[in-house]
């Protein structure tokens, strides 16, 4: 069925008053077809002038299932919503939209302290933690530890964001593995068509994997449009893709390596410290200008050459 929740199936604002879906946990299976997850399948408020619709602190462990719209904590937080401090433990499968604690998220919601535990897999449109943003307003401090496998548009938080978001302090551990076309530790791809994201200290450490697959990056797979894209890090230890897959690669960027128990870092421009992402133990490096490139396979031989050097 649609509009399938472990707490709440459908979650609506349509003239006046707000819902507030607060301390629940859901531990059951949930299965359905759109609009599928852990606490709750669908969420949207009619208007902007109308209160908001609250999720906070709520968690899920239980497995969830669907077709399209499919997450961890909500299937789709569509207008208007604020997802706080929630946590999915659960595994998520699906096909278009699936995100570790939200499918999908669209005009005007925000989403602030979400960590996905559990493995996420579908075909496209799939993110560690959010499987598409559109028109959206914040998305701040998301972490995810679970493995995501999909086909295109893969990331390791979000796999496609489609106009106007801003991703702050937000990292990814897992391993992030696509078979098709825009893969991204951080983020699958962006595709900014009227309005600019804002991509600014976040982080990824996980491998990944896109053998065989076009648009691979450390940090995003493809960046389409204008956007900002600045103090972002990425772990590229464990591949060779470049920082940026393919697209706009404006902004600043850092590659950081460890080869052999050694790590090595490679930027340009004065370095004024590290700022810590909340509630990670990754550091972020902030005021760096290079843009980083693929520098080809990582050994030891090939860093002085392409301008690393060791810390």
């Amino acid at each position: 069925g649609n509009s399938v929740g472990g707490l709440v199936g459908s979650a609506k604002v349509l003239s006046t008053g707000s819902i507030r879906i607060e301390n629940s946990v859901n531990y059951g299976s949930v299965q359905g077809d759109t609009h599928v997850g852990g606490i709750v399948g669908y969420a949207s408020v009619n208007s902007a002038e109308i209160e908001n619709i609250y999720i906070d602190d709520c968690v899920n462990y239980g497995s969830v299932d669907g077709e399209s719209y499919v997450g961890g904590v909500a299937g789709s937080a569509y207008k208007y919503c604020v997802v706080t401090n929630s946590i999915n433990y659960g595994s998520i499968s699906g096909t278009d939209r699936v995100g570790g604690v939200i499918g999908r998220i669209y005009t005007g919601t925000s989403v602030e302290n979400l960590v996905n535990y559990g493995s996420v897999q579908g075909d496209t449109h799939v993110g560690g933690v959010l499987g598409a943003a559109a028109y959206s307003d914040s998305a701040t401090s998301l972490i995810n530890l679970g493995d995501v496998n999909a086909d295109t548009y893969v990331g390791g938080i979000i796999g496609y964001i489609y106009d106007g978001i801003t991703l702050t302090n937000s990292i990814n551990f897992a391993t992030i593995t696509g078979t098709g076309s825009n893969i991204g530790g951080l983020v699958g791809i962006i595709d900014s068509v009227n309005v600019g994201a804002v991509i600014r200290n976040n982080g990824s450490e996980g491998a990944v994997v896109g053998t065989g697959a076009t648009n691979v990056g450390g940090l995003i797979g493809r960046a389409g449009g204008t956007n900002v894209i600045e103090n972002n890090y990425a772990n590229m230890s464990v591949t060779t893709h470049a920082f940026v897959g393919s697209g706009s690669t404006s902004g600043a960027y850092i590659y950081v390596l460890n080869v052999n128990g050694t790590t090595y870092k490679r930027y340009h421009g004065s370095v004024t410290g590290f700022v810590w992402v909340s509630g990670s133990p990754c550091p972020i490096p902030k005021d760096f200008s290079w843009v980083g490139g693929n520098m080809g396979s990582v050994t030891t031989s090939n860093l002085t050459s392409a301008g690393f050097s060791s810390i």
